[in-house]
């Protein structure tokens, strides 16, 4: 499916159910499932983190043999507090992931990509990751860092957040916040008329 260009897929990955039949008997199976053998390193793995190389692999080879160039994966855990399956998207464009994550976001406003059913969906958090001031300082410094010393256009600093971090692009809170850091981590913005703002197609120079 990812042979087209403009195609994307939302796995179901059963990766507790995988996990559970990794013998020889099914050996040839999940051989044609990650199309590799390297699954098979499993049972060197300590039993806790087998579920985790599962998905590892899996989306490597979504990856490299797949062509799925931006991944973005979905926990969900049972009543029981183990993980069922994994959703896993895949795109060729980060525009697609940008829409993937405001959804996943939406069922899970912590950022951490997990929904359990150990909890009520209407549950509240003890840090509440709806606002941005819980978050925004942490994927602030992650631009920043990234691009310390440059000049960048915007579309730059949105494609970094949404492709390399696991947060979402507000702009304005995120650009605002290092503009007005003391001392101002952003230097000067081109292509602006009123400050503190960050139209499409500016310019953004980062103190060193």
């Amino acid at each position: 499916m990812l042979a087209y260009q403009k195609c994307e897929v939302l796995i179901t990955f059963m990766a507790g159910f995988v996990n559970r039949f990794t013998d020889k008997l099914r050996a040839p199976v999940l051989d044609e499932l990650f199309a590799t053998t390297d699954w098979r390193q499993i049972h060197s793995i300590e039993k806790p983190k087998r579920k985790k190389f599962l998905l590892d692999l899996y989306v490597k080879q979504l990856k490299e043999i797949g062509g799925a160039k931006y991944i973005r994966n979905f926990e969900m855990i049972g009543k029981n507090n183990q993980t069922i399956y994994y959703l896993i998207y895949g795109t060729k464009h980060w525009k697609g992931l940008e829409a993937m994550k405001y959804a996943m976001w939406n069922v899970d406003r912590r950022g951490i990509y997990r929904f359990s059913d150990l909890t009520d969906i209407n549950q509240t958090y003890l840090i509440d990751y709806s606002s941005t001031t819980h978050w925004v300082p942490i994927v602030a410094e992650m631009v920043f860092k990234e691009f310390k010393g440059k000049t960048v256009q915007i579309d730059s600093i949105h494609k970094f957040v949404i492709t390399e971090t696991p947060y979402l692009f507000k702009k304005g809170e995120i650009l605002r916040y290092l503009e007005k850091s003391e001392p101002p981590k952003i230097i000067q913005v081109r292509g602006r008329r009123r400050k503190l703002t960050f139209p499409n197609g500016c310019f953004i120079t980062f103190s060193k």
